[in-house]
C-alpha cells in the first residue's frame, strides 16, 4: 500500500479533501438509495416552503462524500477500518452548493496488535462562502509500519 500510515501521521497534520458540487442528481440517487424522498430534498417549492431557497443535501450525502474525499485526499491513508464517528449538521447544504472539507490529525494512540494504531481525525465542511456546514470527527485503524 503506498500513502499515510499510522507512523506518518502527527496531531496537528492536516490536509484539504478537495471539493464536490452537489447536484440535483445527486440528491435524488442518494433518495433513492437510502430511501428517504422527503419533499425538503426532492421538491424546491417544497423546500421553500419550510424557508430553503431550493432543495437541501440529506446530511448523510454530504458524511458519505466527505468519507470518499477522506480516503482520495493526497495522504492516500491506509486505513484498515472506520471505528466510530460523530457529526454535526451545521447548515444545510443546497443543491448548487460546493463542498470543501478540511481534515486534521487530532489524537493518534497505540493498539495491542504492533501493526495497527487509532487515529481520530476531525473534519470541517465548508460551503463555497467558506460557512461551516458540517464538521465532525472520525476514529479509524490505521495500518502501523513499525508493526510490518
Amino acid at each position: 500500500m503506498a500513502g499515510r500510515d499510522f507512523d506518518g501521521l502527527n496531531v496537528g497534520d492536516s490536509v484539504e479533501l478537495g471539493g464536490f458540487t452537489i447536484t440535483d442528481a445527486n440528491i435524488v440517487a442518494f433518495a433513492g438509495v437510502g430511501g428517504d424522498f422527503y419533499e425538503v430534498h426532492t421538491d424546491d417549492e417544497a423546500a421553500r416552503a419550510l424557508g430553503f431557497e431550493r432543495r437541501i443535501a440529506h446530511g448523510l450525502l454530504i458524511v458519505s462524500l466527505v468519507d470518499a474525499m477522506k480516503m482520495r485526499c493526497a495522504w492516500r491513508l491506509q486505513a484498515v477500518a472506520t471505528l466510530s464517528l460523530t457529526w454535526d449538521y451545521k447548515q444545510a447544504v443546497l443543491s448548487g452548493d460546493r463542498i470543501t472539507a478540511v481534515m486534521r490529525v487530532e489524537s493518534k494512540r497505540e493498539t495491542k496488535r504492533a501493526d495497527r494504531g487509532i487515529v481520530v481525525l476531525a473534519i470541517d465542511v465548508f460551503n463555497q462562502r467558506g460557512e461551516c456546514v458540517q464538521q465532525g470527527r472520525t476514529t479509524t485503524m490505521m495500518v502501523r509500519r513499525s508493526g510490518l
